[in-house]
């Protein structure tokens, strides 16, 4: 493990020499790369398998709804309790939480087998809030990790490496779980995802700790900041507008590809497909993504994906949604990672020289989830109980949604 961290680690710095000087990455902004790209291989096995494995299970889109809408719930508190465990101790040890919270997560279902749809509000807590015990001490490492000159170049090239170990995981587990029958191809799956989260956690203790200076948990004092300090605090709203997408990304195409297709290969071939159009446009963007263009950037990716959710109208098939998804992979990265660089641009502005940044992902990241919880519980009331739209229509207006993003940056700071 040892070797290969130390091989890809020098790998991935020489490629960085050629970046001017301000844009170079630290070793650990590197590590903190690769450990996530080992992370990111065992979610895509497990994450969007799950959805599918419970519609499996119980051959309800409400039972998916509900675990989704449960989980997203659930994250903020995670959140809540992860940063305040790195403000009074480190952000390694809230992130090394976040994957043991994982690890028994998917050790859960191995145990539970098909009984996972009986307790599914159990499994939607416990990965809410592994969720957010993880993200809460990632997203510190990343901004501990970057400068406000090399930020965003870093989340274009994290993506794409995320994005490559998504193509593999997927891959990999799609091809499991069609070479066995029923369910047994995911069991082997989750158990494979638990193997690569104890790598991870193994990986992390390279990285140095670095506790905070001042260890008082200020977010309750957010909200004075939000009424004071404006441009802020429609930077967290442009994250519950990206939320409201989200929300719906998580399972709806999924399950709407698997009953078109009714394969879960095919499943794992097109999402292997939209990686790395993902892969290509995160590359794209950290070759020629600049800070001053981070407004138009939201503005033409916000609008892209907008009109190409257009084609859902056109009816039910699994065509118009692999369009869709197509389209919205490539402009998903200049428009999350934009959306970061300039929020956490913000983030350095804010009083007491960066002492706030912990409580600052915890800010966005509620506002998020609180953005993926209504858009659920929108798709609930409108599609399950009053079936008053279809699932394409609600996806669509969910996507309309992002054009609205560009309104909450400051241009002149972006």
């Amino acid at each position: 493990m040892k070797t290969r961290l130390n091989g890809e680690s020098a790998s991935l710095s020489r490629r960085t020499e050629e970046a001017p000087l301000e844009r170079k990455f630290s070793r650990e902004a590197v590590l903190t790369i690769i450990l996530h790209s080992f992370f990111q291989f065992g979610s895509s096995m497990s994450f969007v398998f799950v959805n599918i494995y419970l519609w499996r299970l119980s051959h309800q889109l409400s039972v998916i709804a509900v675990y989704n809408l449960i989980c997203y719930t659930f994250v903020p508190l995670g959140f809540v309790i992860g940063g305040k465990i790195a403000k009074r101790r480190d952000r390694l040890l809230t992130y090394r939480l976040g994957i043991g919270f994982y690890s028994l997560f998917y050790l859960s279902i191995v145990l539970a087998g098909t009984y996972v749809s009986a307790y599914y509000v159990l499994f939607a807590v416990s990965i809410g809030l592994a969720m957010g015990f993880y993200w809460s001490g990632f997203l510190v490492l990343l901004y501990d990790a970057t400068t406000s000159s090399n930020r965003l170049r870093f989340l274009s090239l994290s993506t794409a490496c995320f994005s490559l170990a998504g193509i593999t995981g997927t891959a990999v587990s799609g091809n499991i779980i069609a070479s066995f029958r029923n369910t047994t191809g995911y069991i082997i799956v989750f158990g494979i995802a638990l193997l690569v989260f104890l790598v991870t956690a193994f990986g992390s203790f390279r990285i140095a700790v670095k506790q905070s200076r001042k260890k008082r948990y200020f977010l309750k004092y957010t909200f004075l900041l939000a009424a004071k300090n404006k441009p802020w605090a429609r930077a967290v709203l442009g994250f519950f507008i990206i939320g409201l997408l989200e929300g719906m990304m998580f399972f709806l195409p999924s399950i709407l590809l698997y009953q078109s297709f009714t394969r879960e290969d095919v499943v794992g071939y097109l999402t292997i497909l939209f990686s790395v159009i993902s892969v290509a446009s995160s590359y794209m963007q950290s070759k020629i993504g600049s800070r001053s263009s981070v407004s138009r950037y939201l503005l033409s990716s916000g609008a892209g994906i907008a009109l190409a959710a257009a084609v859902l109208l056109t009816g039910y098939s699994g065509w118009p949604v692999v369009f869709f998804m197509i389209v919205q992979s490539f402009f998903n990265p200049w428009l999350q990672n934009g959306m970061m660089a300039y929020y956490f641009s913000m983030a350095d502005r804010l009083p007491l020289k960066g002492q706030l940044r912990i409580e600052s992902v915890v800010v966005y990241e509620s506002m998020l989830n609180v953005g993926r919880v209504v858009s659920i519980s929108l798709f609930c009331i409108f599609v399950l109980m009053a079936k008053l739209v279809s699932a394409e229509i609600f996806l669509f207006a969910a996507a309309c949604t992002q054009v609205f993003i560009v309104l909450c940056v400051d241009r002149k700071a972006a």
